[in-house]
């Protein structure tokens, strides 16, 4: 019985770790760069970008959003312009 508790902790410390769900984690306050408004960076987020190597968020997710937006506009025009 106890190496099966043992084996459930061990596999919960290895998804914990892997998902960035450490207990001495916690969610993190961060300020846009654009707009200033603070924005929580979650536990969940902080280990997607350790995991993937990213460096954190510099901007909150309504300027993100707003900048992917441009930039798509701004490539939709130029591959119209493009074609003429």
């Amino acid at each position: 019985m106890r190496d099966s508790y043992f084996n459930k902790e061990q596999k919960r410390k290895k998804i914990d770790y892997i998902v960035g769900h450490a207990p001495d984690k916690k969610d993190k306050i961060l300020k846009c760069w654009d707009c200033g408004d603070e924005f929580v960076f979650k536990i969940g987020e902080q280990g997607f970008y350790q995991s993937m190597k990213f460096a954190p968020p510099k901007h909150c997710p309504k300027c993100r959003a707003r900048r992917r937006h441009e930039k798509r506009k701004r490539e939709k025009e130029l591959s119209f312009n493009e074609e003429r």
